[in-house]
């Protein structure tokens, strides 16, 4: 029996402060088009666009606004290909810090010196990711 695939979830971010910043992350195994500039090592950390014969970088994204249409797009992509497409988050308005650790004293030592130098913005603590989801924010 085929394992169900979990697919990112675009439409969650539909008509939320964050749609506009949404971008489609190429995918670390991915196969990039012939007419595609990328090198290999920048899959899994870079917007693109899925072509017919590949994917490509998505040209200007950091001035890109997400529409709803767009969400569609790219979830169905997922679902047409069979892959999963990471979700990414343009940080022009809305900025993050990645604490790489897995450590949890590491890790709250981490936030509180965050948390001395930059102060809470949000007005809630740190989301912090939990070993098992590496890709997290």
């Amino acid at each position: 029996m085929d394992e169900e695939i979990e697919f990112s979830g675009f439409l969650k971010f539909a008509d939320t402060e964050f749609q506009d910043f949404i971008l489609p992350i190429i995918p670390a195994s991915s196969q990039l088009s012939l007419n595609s500039a990328l090198d290999a090592n920048q899959l899994g950390k870079i917007p693109g666009k899925l072509t017919p014969d590949g994917w490509v970088g998505f040209h200007n994204w950091s001035n890109h606004r997400a529409k709803l249409t767009q969400l569609e797009r790219w979830q169905l992509w997922q679902v047409d290909y069979g892959i999963v497409i990471p979700v990414g988050l343009n940080m022009y308005l809305h900025h993050a810090l990645d604490l790489d650790t897995d450590d949890p004293e590491i890790a709250k030592v981490m936030e509180e010196i965050s948390y001395e130098h930059l102060g809470v913005t949000t007005g809630h603590p740190l989301p912090l990711r939990q070993p098992a989801a590496p890709a997290d924010l």
